[in-house]
């Protein structure tokens, strides 16, 4: 039997081993002694000084029993073994089969299951972001205050918001001309040869006492067009109403156009004033819109005179959260830049606050207060819908795998952020925030464990920070955060939240009973303590220095 293939001790009935073939000592790495007349398979197989307590031998005599087993080797290595027992005369005979490489390929299937079931749970996150994604976006468009659809080449509807339901009729309509009352295209209508040459192109209609702008353009998704809606039914009777002052008239179509076609609000807003002042025949205006952001300002515009630090405190005023948070409908008085001031609160289609006009003088007579509607209703939507266009254009500017806003993003918020702090000294504050290890775990666990260290980070960062601040992703292990309205205090006292209480005790899960340390090395600066262009520089620097700190109690990694 020395020359078997298969590994073959034989033991009497008290344990001796009183045979072993070469194949068992090159499995277990393990010569036979010279004198090992009294060796035991328990102490020679498992370096045990008693039999095992799930021996085989202890179980019925006449079978066949098996069992397996890890076996330390002379090297330090292990080896896994399945024993099999057989009686043999006395005593038995014990087979000794080498299953480390079966044992070693099952952990591997084990460990590749694992990694698939990580990425199919990551998956099905990244499609759910996808479909919620989708589907804001089509809330956004169905809350738009026009009525959109598509039509194809023939002028089919194949897609519509919720406006066409609330605005056409009837709603059974399945061409475009049809929601008009119609049975055929209309007349001039200028897509009867086609929408490719189109780009925006007004029509109007009228609907027994309703007038509709219909706005026509090329589909962005095939052959067909984008139409678009807008009940101009109370413009059009209050344009009736003072049809003898046709210099407003032509006033206000420049205007609506003007809205249309041009894309730089700053324009818009000086043509807007311009005609507003001379329409009332009043000299002195300001003009405040609101971004996107909450508290903080897309545009600031004046009109006549308005001293500095009335501006500023008519801006510090709308800023605040009693006015924005609210449906506060005027500033108190103490607020206003002139003696005699009309307010204007500029409201979106659903009633969001979207601006502020202040004009110098009271409007009284029933005619101007009709007049000055006109006027302000219609730049209430149009802001409204502007503000609408960029949280479309927002989604562009965020993170793929956190959702957070990019470095795009960030550094325009910045500017904005400085623009409003050398106008109104309204301070703010900057963190850079770094991941510690990231690399060790890419290389250790893999991009799936890294990409979980910055997700728990990023959910960890998203919770601490206000709906006015930035929390954006600026590179692989790289966060920034703007602070508005914080100074140097309340930067240490929310630095000392994170580093406290948030990233304290922190850890994914890397492997099976395995965990890796969340940490994050922060560093800030306010504009009342520093320089403002020296912001960004004195947050990195301090951040490096909480970075080397870390290195000193821990090892760092290459």
């Amino acid at each position: 039997m020395e020359s078997v293939k298969t590994g073959v001790l034989i033991i009497d009935a008290a344990y001796r081993v009183r045979f072993v073939n070469q194949t068992v000592r090159d499995i277990i790495n393990k010569s036979w002694p010279t004198d090992g007349c009294d060796v035991h398979c328990f102490s020679y197989l498992l370096g045990r000084e008693e039999p095992c307590e799930d021996c085989l031998l202890k179980s019925d005599p006449l079978s066949l029993q098996q069992k397996s087993a890890t076996i330390k080797k002379n090297d330090g290595s292990d080896v896994f073994v399945r024993f099999q027992v057989s009686p043999y005369g006395d005593g038995h005979v014990i087979t000794v089969l080498d299953i480390t490489r079966e044992v070693s390929l099952l952990r591997k299937i084990d460990l590749n299951r694992k990694e698939q079931q990580a990425k199919n749970v990551l998956l099905e996150r990244r499609r759910r972001q996808a479909l919620d994604e989708q589907r804001q976006i089509k809330e956004l468009i169905d809350h738009l205050p026009e009525a959109l659809l598509t039509v194809d080449s023939d002028f089919v509807i194949e897609g519509q918001n919720r406006t066409v339901a609330e605005m056409l009729s009837p709603k059974t309509a399945q061409k475009c001309y049809q929601l008009l009352g119609g049975t055929a295209p209309c007349r001039d209508c200028p897509a009867v040869g086609g929408f490719a040459a189109l780009d925006d192109v007004k029509k109007m209609h009228q609907l027994g006492e309703r007038y509709v702008t219909e706005s026509i353009s090329r589909s962005p998704l095939g052959a067909g067009g984008l139409l678009l809606f807008r009940d101009t039914t109370r413009q059009i009777q209050l344009i009736e109403k003072i049809r003898e002052q046709r210099q407003t008239l032509t006033s206000l179509a420049e205007l609506g156009a003007l809205m249309q076609k041009v894309s730089d609000l700053e324009s818009v807003v000086d043509h807007f004033l311009d005609l507003f002042l001379s329409v009332l025949k009043k000299e002195n205006a300001l003009l405040v819109i609101n971004d996107i952001r909450p508290a903080t300002i897309w545009l600031v515009s004046r009109r006549g005179v308005c001293p500095e630090d009335a501006l500023k405190k008519v801006t510090r005023a709308y800023l605040s959260r009693n006015f924005q948070g609210s449906r506060q409908s005027e500033l108190h008085v103490d607020m206003l830049p002139w003696p005699e001031t009309r307010q204007f609160v500029l409201r979106g289609r659903n009633g969001a606050l979207v601006g502020l006009l202040l004009l110098e003088g009271v409007v009284q007579v029933p005619e101007e207060k009709e007049l000055a509607d006109l006027f302000v209703e219609p730049l209430g939507i149009y802001l409204d819908n502007r503000l609408l266009s960029r949280k479309l254009e927002e989604k562009a500017n965020t993170d793929p795998l956190t959702g957070l806003y990019n470095r795009g993003y960030f550094e325009q918020a910045l500017l904005e952020e400085k623009e409003k702090f050398c106008r109104f000294n309204m301070n703010f504050a900057v963190i850079a925030a770094d991941v510690n290890r990231l690399k060790k775990a890419n290389d250790d666990y893999g991009h799936e464990a890294g990409d979980r260290l910055i997700l728990k980070v990023s959910e960890l960062l998203r919770k601490n920070v206000r709906a006015t601040d930035i929390l954006a992703r600026t590179g692989g292990d790289e966060f920034v955060i703007l602070l508005t309205d914080c100074d140097s205090g309340k930067l240490r006292r929310f630095n000392e939240r994170l580093n406290c209480e948030t990233f304290q005790g922190i850890f994914i899960e890397v492997g099976e009973n395995e965990q890796f340390p969340v940490t994050v090395s922060f560093g800030g600066a306010a504009t009342d303590t520093c320089a403002i262009e020296m912001l960004m520089h004195e947050a990195d620097k301090e951040m490096y220095a909480a970075k080397e700190k870390f290195y000193q109690k821990e090892l760092r990694y290459r």
